[in-house]
């Protein structure tokens, strides 16, 4: 890194891992989510959402695949039950199950002038683009933005690796200013006390690559695809980011 001030970093608790493994881990989870599934690679991290049958959302994720078959769904974690409980009505009739592996990543927010820099200097061969993966050891690094300023790394929980070394010469600051920053972004994520209160389109979620208008269905979908191709909504709902 050069001589300017560094950039910041914050961890971030709130996020957990829901993971979802198998040979029929895409299919399944294809036939749930509003996005398309088979657009999230272990170099292409996705945004989605899952809803319930009246198509409002229970859940809002970042996917990445990991390995042949598992997909890393990365939330809130205060919604993991919550999402895992309405999965497993349906998983059972699949070659796939779910579980819970928030202990093995610590995931952390890196945001500033400074953090293309630092990424650079632990990636032989960095992210460029919003959502681009790249995997170092066993940690995750995903772009955040166009600038290449704002990027997720999930630090693979008790080890020590040149991107955890890298993160410590950062300005340790609050969670709150990354959540300023996603805000800024126009982000908005599920959580718990806002669980089963929003259609897909109240968050902005048709515009903003969470749902797939091509994909096919899923739980929800007859609900979302009307009002899409309606224009209008019959209830406007606030929505909490």
């Amino acid at each position: 890194m050069s001589d300017s001030a560094p950039p910041c970093s914050a961890a971030l608790p709130r996020y957990g891992v829901l993971t979802i493994r198998g040979p029929d881990a895409r299919s399944f989870l294809q036939g749930q989510a509003t996005c398309n599934i088979d657009e999230a690679s272990d170099a292409r991290a996705l945004p989605g959402g899952l809803c319930n049958p009246q198509g409002r959302l229970y859940s809002s994720f970042l996917v990445v695949s990991d390995g042949s078959e598992d997909l890393l769904l990365r939330m809130h974690a205060d919604i993991i039950s919550i999402t895992a409980a309405n999965l497993n009505k349906y998983i059972v009739f699949s070659k796939a199950d779910s579980a819970d592996e928030s202990e093995y990543y610590a995931i952390t927010g890196l945001w500033g002038r400074g953090s293309r820099e630092l990424i650079d200097e632990v990636c032989p061969e960095p992210p460029t683009q919003t959502n681009d993966v790249v995997t170092v050891g066993r940690d995750k690094i995903i772009q955040r933005d166009d600038t290449g300023e704002r990027f997720e790394c999930w630090l693979a929980a008790g080890e020590e690796s040149l991107l955890a070394e890298a993160l410590t010469r950062c300005i340790q600051c609050d969670a709150r200013e990354w959540d300023a920053l996603a805000v800024l972004a126009g982000e908005a994520e599920v959580q718990a006390a806002t669980a089963d209160e929003f259609i897909p389109q109240m968050l902005n979620y048709d515009v903003s690559g969470h749902v797939s208008f091509t994909k096919g269905c899923y739980t929800g979908q007859e609900v979302v695809a009307r009002l899409h191709y309606r224009g209008t909504a019959k209830q406007i709902g606030r929505a909490h980011v």
